[in-house]
């Protein structure tokens, strides 16, 4: 089940980062520097989202 919430939050970052790439590519300029913020809380949030289950499945799987 870890390996799989691994993999999972590995696409969704992708999806994610991809989906933004897209968007800023289509932007002007005045805006990137906004996306460039934006890509990098992203990214924060996986990170930690990714370590907060994580832990709760690797918890889980411990009390069993």
């Amino acid at each position: 089940m870890i390996k799989t919430n691994r993999i999972i939050w590995i696409i969704i970052f992708l999806s994610g980062v991809a989906y933004m790439a897209i968007l800023e590519w289509q932007a002007d300029q005045q805006v990137a520097v906004g996306w460039f913020l934006f890509t990098g809380l992203w990214s924060a949030f996986c990170g930690i989202s990714f370590t907060v289950f994580d832990w709760l499945l690797g918890f889980r799987n411990t009390d069993s």
